[in-house]
């Protein structure tokens, strides 16, 4: 077990190295300059010599390997630095901040999602073929295939221009959480309740279910207290990988209803090529999903060790 989890981790390290090797070339490769946006371009009255300190401020006059490897040990020593852009204003303080929103706008929709998903799952699986069944999967499919953009467009031209029910943008009250919320909690209760279905579906059919039909037990029992049970593990490692991944949905979401949250943070940052916060956010997502994958891959592992020799 120890030198699976030795070597899962360094290959989530060595996925965390390439992603932060990749967005720093990427973000140098762009035909632009931060110090543009401070200067403004070439239309601005600073002479030479302002433009070549500012570079060298910021180390933009060093080479490329130079910058990165001054970056990535700061990043080792925590010191995340200080926005471009934003004179003075500490990296960490503009993460932080953003991250705080973020996570209660995402924590709302998964605890939403799994509360409402979970057992509508358990009820279509057990009910195949009814009505109820019917309705959810396709209320899943439908949920999977319409794009969080659209369907967040969609809900601003609905409940807030038309009806006039809720604000189209900002989180001034805790009325501004609703759409986004209903937006993200829609994708991932699609996902949650057809996953549950699938897997209430297979266990249903295994030899111990039937075993505790011979005894007796009531329908209600057989389900909840032993199909269900063994269903979940399906579904807690998917709600694993949601975690981490739906902060990809959350970057449509926070722009469109101006949620100053980590996705609106990150989409900004790139539009104003501010290098720091950049590479940050994108190192403090990549790690968070490295690490809910390791901590996925070591429970199957616990369960199942026939993992650990694969």
């Amino acid at each position: 077990m120890l030198a699976y989890s030795v070597q899962r981790l360094l290959h989530g390290l060595v996925i965390i190295l390439l992603v932060c090797v990749a967005t720093f070339m990427v973000l140098r490769l762009v035909p632009a300059c931060p110090i543009e946006f401070l200067t403004g371009g070439e239309d601005a009255r600073i002479g030479r010599e302002v433009i070549a300190a500012i570079h060298a401020r910021w180390g933009l006059d060093r080479p490329w390997h130079e910058q990165f490897l001054v970056w990535l040990n700061n990043m080792l020593r925590g010191n995340w630095g200080e926005s471009i852009v934003r004179m003075g204003v500490p990296v960490r303080h503009m993460v932080v901040e953003a991250a705080q929103v973020t996570a209660t706008l995402t924590g709302i929709s998964i605890a939403i999602a799994v509360l409402i998903a979970i057992p509508s799952g358990i009820i279509g699986g057990a009910r195949r073929n009814s009505f109820f069944d019917y309705l959810l999967t396709f209320g899943a499919t439908l949920g999977i295939a319409i794009p969080n953009f659209w369907f967040a467009l969609m809900a601003i031209a609905i409940f807030a221009l038309t009806l006039r029910w809720l604000p189209p943008f900002g989180i001034r009250s805790w009325e501004g959480f609703i759409l986004p919320v209903l937006v993200l909690a829609t994708n991932e209760m699609a996902i949650f309740a057809r996953v549950m279905r699938g897997s209430i579906l297979e266990v249903l059919g295994q030899d111990y279910i039937r075993t505790a039909h011979a005894k007796g037990l009531a329908e209600t029992a057989v389900v909840v207290r032993h199909a269900a049970r063994n269903a979940l593990l399906s579904v807690v490692t998917v709600i694993g990988f949601r975690i981490a991944f739906i902060l990809s949905g959350t970057i449509a979401v926070e722009v469109i209803f101006a949620i100053p949250g980590i996705g609106r943070l990150f989409m900004d940052s790139i539009f104003r090529l501010d290098y720091q916060v950049v590479q940050t956010i994108v190192l403090i997502m990549v790690v968070l999903v490295v690490v809910v994958n390791l901590i996925t891959d070591l429970i199957y592992a616990y369960i199942d060790p026939r993992i650990r020799v694969a």
